[in-house]
């Protein structure tokens, strides 16, 4: 059992692959609170990771659905995050134990974890990292409580990098698209919409959307295939409901729900319906949602056309064994790395690899310096 000097630990109550969480009673005034610290705890990013969401979230007024941090404490080196208390479980233990699906239930508990997101994204902060183990459920109020917030950040928007992701397995299985780096897409508030469709598409089949035996499979698969549909799994999940966790899921941003208010608006109609005894019938989605930023579309003009189906076919010969050089000629500015980035996409669809290496001006010094960047740990 872990010690702390101000802190009588008790039970382990949650885990997810880089914290555990336990219950624990303050030595000074017997209060009750949670103690969260890393599994790994050598590793200076994981202590990194305790200390960002502690600093993150102590000046936040977000009342109600966010796991609050109180203090944060060390004990040789090594960093406990002090939280407020709360008697509920992991999301993913409760589903242990009550295989049994409720509509109301599960409409209540979409709605929560809705409003939940929207105050997050009203203080302009992007979760990165909501799945089953980050939400604690208290079976006897109902109240569910968001934490994890070791990988947020404040940006409006942020670039990842496919080759220092850090997400294991258990992650993966709700990251974004755009989250895994090999997409060429900035990550955005609606990279969470996509994790939240994960956690809908969980809660109501018992399964993630996509599994596989290793993290490169469920990546190729959160990137190009189309996951079957909750209500297929689960016949007692309203179609409406099934098409919105859909909606979520969509691979492009741009064709998901564009805000936590839409979607919110959408679960209240279905709710509304469930609880008039009417059928929960397919109505318009989204006619309530819009953005709540000025966001630039991820589109190519100009050149997306004939150009980018030049490269494609290209990549097609030499998929079918024949050696084969493109060289796209240009002044700088013109569009020649925004057409080769977006081959990114239908690159992976077809189980193709993209490695870039860029002619720059000013780095003529360095011999070869394209060549070593496309090989470049």
């Amino acid at each position: 059992m872990r010690k702390l000097s101000d802190y009588q630990f008790h039970e382990q109550i949650g885990m997810s692959y880089s914290w555990l969480l336990y219950k624990a009673v303050s030595i000074l005034n017997q209060e009750q609170v949670l103690i969260k610290t890393s599994r790994n705890q050598a590793s200076p990013h994981a202590k990194a990771e305790l200390i960002h969401e502690y600093y993150l979230l102590k000046e936040l007024d977000l009342t109600g659905g966010v796991l609050k941090p109180v203090a944060l404490k060390k004990g040789k080196e090594i960093p406990y995050l002090v939280m407020e208390f709360f008697d509920g479980i992991p999301l993913s233990d409760w589903m242990k134990g009550n295989p049994a699906f409720d509509v109301n239930r599960y409409l209540k508990m979409a709605l929560q974890l809705t409003s939940i997101l929207s105050a997050v994204h009203q203080h302009h902060i992007i979760h990165k990292s909501l799945h089953l183990d980050n939400i604690l459920y208290d079976n006897d109020t109902n109240q569910l409580k968001l934490t994890g917030f070791h990988q947020s950040t404040t940006l409006s928007k942020e670039t990842p990098q496919a080759d220092i992701t850090p997400y294991q397995i258990g992650e993966v299985i709700s990251v974004s698209p755009e989250q895994t780096g090999r997409m060429n897409r900035a990550i955005d508030y609606r990279t969470d919409l996509y994790s939240l469709g994960v956690l809908f598409y969980q809660l109501a089949t018992g399964r993630a959307p996509f599994e596989g035996k290793g993290q490169a499979e469920i990546i190729h698969a959160h990137l190009a295939q189309t996951a079957v549909s909750p209500d297929q799994i689960n016949p007692a999940l309203p179609t409406i409901v099934s098409s919105i966790i859909m909606k979520l899921l969509a691979k492009d941003p741009e064709n998901r729900y564009q805000s936590t208010y839409g979607l919110k608006k959408d679960l209240e109609k279905c709710f509304a319906l469930f609880h008039s005894e009417q059928e929960v019938d397919v109505f318009p989605l989204a006619e309530h949602d819009v953005s709540p930023m000025l966001e630039k579309p991820n589109k190519l003009y100009g050149r997306g056309g004939s150009e980018l189906a030049l490269l494609m076919e290209s990549f097609e010969r030499v998929q079918h064994g024949r050696p084969g050089l493109v060289l796209i000629p240009g002044s700088a500015g013109i569009g020649k790395t925004a057409l080769v980035q977006h081959l990114h996409t239908p690159l992976l669809h077809k189980k193709g690899y993209f490695i870039s290496g860029k002619f720059v001006q000013f780095q003529k010094h360095t011999p070869y310096a394209p060549i070593i960047e496309l090989f470049a740990p």
